[in-house]
């Protein structure tokens, strides 16, 4: 059997335009005219130097290609703004070093052709389809949802209906969601995992990982296990009670009540900072002086505002016509004197006094506390008299697994820039799989009569060398997070295959999964937010005048930001910690990056274990042509083209040949033209329609009217053509910088 890959360097068409596309940009929209200043360009030149002698460290292909790519889409950016004259001299400088303009053509030439393949594909089409209906049918529910939660529908059989809609609306999007995660997953009970599903599947996950980084800019990300929570505290709300959100430091907790709090009362939460004093001069109403009449007045606290709307008690009419929600924040510290108001408050209804002013509808309040444990002896359980009024919601960290690899997802959110590039090798954040070989029996024939020989398999250790340093991370940023929760769980909560360790007489701490001693750690983890500034801060390395930080690639800088983490975790804390980074190989040195090449768009969404990868799949050997048929004497040539009658723009009408023809002209005595053939002539944009039945004049009809013709000289056609295709090469290049916009093929 032949392998159904093609080989490395088979001639492939599509990759040649586009590549040949990105050339042409390149040389005659940026850099032709370009003047460079010597002194930068000597300046720019000796940055990228490969000399010993180099003040800086010479830059593999790979990183350079990288960078062209940030300087051109900055350039297509700018450039009807003003593009700054030095970052030209810089894609010059960079686009004359010959492996690096092959290897930045040959990448992003490939990413094009990824990119199309995709948007032109029935499931790409269904994709946007799906995220358009669902993004419009969730404003519309989340609108039906404040108006019920605020009570702002009067009358029974308003509600009534407001009600069934919001039935329709939320049973419409979960049809719609649970088809979007079945076309994630690719339904694998139906569709096999071969590349031109899995492909799918890749792009998929990347436009999942775009969003995680949109996401980060506004400080949270929802993860599915986030998404879990906040239906959860949603739910709770609405259902009468006040959910309690239960977690350690850096879970999100307060992010998640935030965000439960703008979906039902479209209003940031009031904020209480809870003490063991905290009673009524906190929660409801304290005295202030007047600075302007030095009288007093009452300044009221966020449970009086969520409740009434009211600031203090000079105000006339309330800041705010609706409840909104009051955020306890670590709520487990809370004494007698803040239940008994807290007591009251929850046996208020909409309209009901609460301390002089009425209850607004939609008033409710979220609780955030730290688990109870020793590690937090300030923290007590919810008051038992309260607990039939309260949801407990535990706010873990993400997950991570090979079935639910949500840190490392978050992890790949945080690193892509704003071109949605990741300027890293693949082979620091790939996680590793081993070829599994099927015997004869295991094989399976697809219906195109590919057959199925081998499968990759995901390594299950995720401390096996032969992982990426970012799969590594991630799981041992996992391991750190669970042994910090452990440090504060009773030994019989604690699960049976938690980590532990041995300690040598020296002191030395090793990780030992069958024996030792259970690793815990008394206060020391990892949160999102320092997650996210490792991510980043490989980024701007090259920019903070620190020689510990200019170190090529990401492994080092992960080692870096380790050994400054270690210094800074408690002395009690330190070795266990160190140890668990050193099981999962991440103070080894950095891996031979020799010959990496940037990642494209596909591969990074190929990085999740969560896409399948493709199935090895060879073709049987082709059998034995067959005769060919003999041709009956009635047998006829098709007919190459028909004869139809069309309208012009001036209102006549003419009869034109239609079908795949040759035109000469003063200079090409036989131009292939068609269907597909596209030119612009006076700025107005045609499609080859035919030519005229006499005269064999080529005529166009116009792309913004296809009803409506005009009739050229072949010599208008020819050099339309040429001008078409150049004013589709620049959208063509701009299209790299957002991949979420419909192709435009350079014809």
């Amino acid at each position: 059997m032949a392998p159904e890959r093609v080989s490395r360097g088979e001639f492939n068409p599509e990759l040649e335009k586009k590549a040949s596309a990105i050339l042409r940009y390149i040389e005659s929209k940026i850099l032709a005219g370009h003047e460079s200043d010597p002194e930068v360009e000597a300046e720019i030149r000796a940055t990228y130097q490969s000399s010993p002698n180099a003040e800086s460290r010479s830059r593999t292909p790979r990183e350079k290609a990288d960078i062209l790519y940030e300087k051109v889409m900055a350039y297509v950016t700018d450039k009807k703004a003003g593009v700054n004259a030095d970052l030209i001299t810089e894609i010059k400088v960079l686009f004359e070093d010959r492996e690096t303009k092959d290897l930045f053509l040959k990448t992003y030439s490939e990413a094009r052709v990824d990119t199309k393949s995709y948007r032109m594909s029935d499931l790409g089409k269904t994709w946007k389809h799906l995220n358009e209906q669902i993004e419009g049918l969730e404003e519309e529910f989340k609108k039906v949802e404040q108006a019920l939660f605020l009570r702002t529908v009067e009358g029974k059989s308003n509600i009534s209906a407001a009600k069934s809609k919001a039935e329709r609306l939320a049973n419409r999007l979960l049809m719609l969601k649970t088809q979007r995660e079945n076309m994630k997953q690719l339904n694998l009970e139906k569709v096999h995992p071969t590349a031109e599903n899995t492909d799918i599947a890749a792009a998929f996950q990347f436009e999942t990982l775009v969003e995680y980084r949109d996401q980060l800019k506004k400080g949270f990300v929802w993860l599915p296990s986030r998404q879990k929570i906040h239906t959860d505290t949603v739910a709770a709300l609405q259902n009468g009670r006040w959910p309690v959100l239960i977690g350690e430091a850096g879970t999100g907790k307060s992010d998640q009540a935030d965000a439960a709090a703008l979906e039902l009362t479209n209003s940031p939460p009031t904020e209480v900072d809870c003490v063991s004093t905290t009673g009524e001069k906190q929660l409801i109403m304290d005295t202030a002086i007047d600075s302007e009449t030095g009288g007093s007045y009452q300044e009221y606290g966020p449970l009086m505002r969520a409740f009434t709307g009211f600031n203090n008690s000079r105000e006339k009419k309330p800041s705010h016509l609706k409840g909104r929600v009051a955020r306890f924040d670590e709520a487990g510290r809370l004494g007698s004197k803040a239940y008994t108001i807290i007591k009251k408050a929850r046996q208020k209804g909409p309209g009901d006094d609460f301390y002089g002013h009425p209850v607004l509808p939609g008033a409710a309040a979220i609780w955030t506390t730290n688990p109870v444990g020793t590690r937090y002896p300030d923290r007590r359980a919810v008051d038992p008299a309260m607990r039939r009024e309260i949801a407990e919601i535990i706010v873990d960290y993400p997950d991570q697994s090979a079935q639910s690899p949500e840190l490392y997802e978050f992890m790949l959110g945080a690193l892509l820039d704003e071109n949605k590039h990741i300027p890293i090798a693949e082979k620091e954040l790939t996680p590793a799989y081993v070829k599994h070989e099927l015997a004869d029996a295991e094989k399976v024939t697809l219906p195109d009569g590919r057959v199925v020989v081998a499968k990759d398999v995901l390594i299950e250790d995720g401390a096996d060398p032969r992982h990426s340093t970012l799969w590594r991370l991630a799981n041992a940023v996992k391991t750190l997070q669970n042994s910090f929760i452990y440090g504060n769980q009773s030994s019989e909560s604690i699960p049976t295959n938690a980590v532990r360790f041995v300690e040598d007489s020296d002191g030395n701490i090793t990780l030992d999964a069958s024996t030792g001693e259970l690793l815990t750690l008394s206060s020391s983890t990892i949160t999102l937010g320092e997650i996210k500034s490792w991510m980043q801060g490989f980024k701007d390395r090259l920019q903070k005048q620190n020689q510990a930080f200019q170190v090529e690639s990401f492994s080092e800088w992960i080692k870096l930001k380790i050994d400054i983490y270690l210094k800074q975790v408690d002395q009690a804390d330190r070795a266990k910690v160190r140890a668990i980074f050193d099981y999962f190989h991440l103070l080894d040195g950095a891996p031979d990056l020799k010959g990496a090449k940037p990642i494209t768009p596909k591969k990074i969404g190929y990085l999740s274990p969560r896409v399948p990868r493709p199935l090895h799949v060879e073709m049987p050997p082709a059998e034995a042509d067959a005769e060919p048929a003999a041709e009956t004497e009635d047998a006829r040539p098709a007919e190459l083209y028909t004869t139809i009658e069309v309208s012009l723009e001036d209102g006549g009408r003419i009869n034109i040949r239609k079908g795949e023809q040759k035109i000469r002209t003063k200079v090409s005595p036989e131009l292939a033209v068609g269907k597909k053939t596209r030119f612009t002539v006076d700025g107005s944009d045609y499609s080859f329609a035919g030519t005229l039945e006499e005269g064999e004049s080529p005529v166009g009809s116009f792309l913004s009217e296809p009803d409506l013709h005009k009739v050229f000289t072949p010599e208008q056609v020819e050099k339309g053509m040429v001008d078409y295709s150049f004013q589709k090469l620049e959208k063509d290049v701009e299209a790299l910088c957002e991949m979420t916009k419909t192709e435009q093929d350079v014809k």
